[in-house]
């Protein structure tokens, strides 16, 4: 989830887990999709990718285990 349009339907989902958000003034700029490429690729430890490996990231323990397209 990267805007605010569909918050309420996460909230209410009621899940045990940590919501997190990108802040957009640490990428210096308020373009959502410029702001998002930055973020996945600084995850990713990369400077720059065009390659889309996925939305969702899954960690454990702090550390970044794989990137999916979907749950499947």
């Amino acid at each position: 989830m990267t805007g605010y349009s569909n918050l309420q339907e996460t909230i209410n989902q009621d899940l045990e887990t940590p919501y997190f958000s990108i802040d957009c003034d640490y990428y210096q700029t308020k373009i959502r999709p410029l702001y998002t490429k930055y973020f996945k690729n600084e995850l990713l430890s990369k400077k720059y990718s065009e390659e889309y490996l996925g939305d969702l990231f899954f960690f454990k323990k702090g550390k970044l285990i794989t990137v999916k397209k979907t749950i499947n």
